[in-house]
């Protein structure tokens, strides 16, 4: 079995790896696909268990599920999702908003201590860019 902490410390690397594109590698390479396509499904995955805890979230949660579920209704049913703009947009919000409940999560079940919650909120907020 996966390790929390290894998951977290994973999702720290692509977080980082997806953010350097154009300052260490070029964009749209394979290297940023991949590691957005795995940041996502293990956010998505974490998106989902948080939905079935049964323990009481608080507000925050509350709307930061809201807004993503109200972001992924409107652009497939709202925009023209083969449009690269729409397609774009949508991927920019699920890239910000995703990771945040694997870590949701592991606070939930005392695996996150505030230095890795600090360094997550870091990446997000100071992305490397070229």
């Amino acid at each position: 079995m996966i390790k929390a902490v290894n998951i977290r410390d994973f999702l720290f690397i692509l977080i980082a790896l997806y953010s350097a594109q154009g300052a260490l590698y070029p964009n749209g390479t394979i290297i940023s696909q991949v590691s957005l396509l795995i940041l996502l499904l293990i956010s998505g995955i974490y998106f989902l268990k948080t939905l079935l805890q049964k323990n009481n979230k608080n507000l925050f949660y509350k709307v930061v599920t809201v807004f993503v579920i109200m972001n992924v209704i409107v652009a497939v049913f709202g925009g023209d999702i083969t449009n690269s703009y729409h397609f774009g947009q949508l991927k920019n919000t699920l890239l910000v908003y995703l990771p945040f409940f694997p870590f949701y999560y592991f606070a939930q079940n005392d695996n996150s201590h505030n230095k890795q919650i600090k360094g997550y909120i870091r990446l997000n907020l100071f992305p490397v860019d070229a």
